[in-house]
């Protein structure tokens, strides 16, 4: 695995995460987020994916998946 996380520049940062299989059959995952904090406000946006190089998971196939989020907060 490998992960980088960027300094904050006026509040906003962001993050980048890969894996690597050690097989080719293995799941491969990347993912990365964008942050905004200044004060009160938060926000986020992140993103990942997996890809199953050959996997079968539960309904038989091999299926990528993927997820993004969107988060906010004021206090």
């Amino acid at each position: 695995m490998v992960r980088y996380d960027s300094p904050s520049f006026g509040g906003i940062g962001f993050a980048l995460q890969c894996g690597t299989p050690e097989v080719n059959t293995a799941t491969r995952y990347t993912s990365g987020n964008v942050t905004y904090s200044q004060g009160p406000l938060y926000a986020g946006l992140g993103y990942e994916k997996h890809s199953f190089g050959g996997t079968i998971v539960s309904s038989g196939t091999a299926k990528d998946e993927s997820d993004m989020r969107l988060v906010g907060k004021y206090t």
